[in-house]
């Protein structure tokens, strides 16, 4: 699909891994892995109906964020959990696609993360520099992520 990839590096991504280079590079859905959670056990784990849940007393909140430049296709994300006797519950998620000025978006998710009494912040390293600036100047640290999940 992208024409700036040569035919060989393709070529050698479907020897080594086939399935993964299908799905990266010929956009063909991986069977191998979609049965990994099946849609009764996604069902039984949502509850449907609940956009949002608002900040309990009391709670402690963690907050993820995946950010994004505001160009191209990618969004800016943000998610705040809370853990219920070993269960994570997703309190509050939300999508800014874009365009979008990424600043404009630190700002309202800061707002939205004091609500939850939320003060760090776990991000990709993605642009680490003006993401972390951005994060520092409304009063949030953001602690990197070691590892992509």
């Amino acid at each position: 699909m992208n024409r700036r990839f040569r035919q060989r590096f393709v070529e050698k991504a479907m020897k080594a891994d086939p399935q993964r280079a299908r799905a990266e590079y010929l956009s063909i859905w991986r069977e191998d892995v979609s049965d990994f959670l099946p849609i009764d056990i996604l069902e039984r784990a949502t509850d449907f109906g609940v956009r949002e849940r608002p900040p309990m007393r009391g709670m402690t909140y963690v907050a993820f964020i995946d950010a994004a430049g505001g160009t191209g296709r990618d969004s800016f994300s943000i998610c705040i959990a809370h853990r219920d006797d070993g269960t994570v519950v997703i309190d509050f998620l939300r999508e800014r696609k874009p365009r979008f000025v990424p600043a404009e978006v630190v700002a309202e998710y800061a707002a939205i993360l004091r609500l939850y009494n939320v003060t760090q912040i776990t991000g990709d390293r993605y642009s680490s520099g003006w993401n972390a600036d951005e994060w520092s100047r409304a009063a949030f640290d953001i602690c990197q992520a070691t590892h992509e999940v």
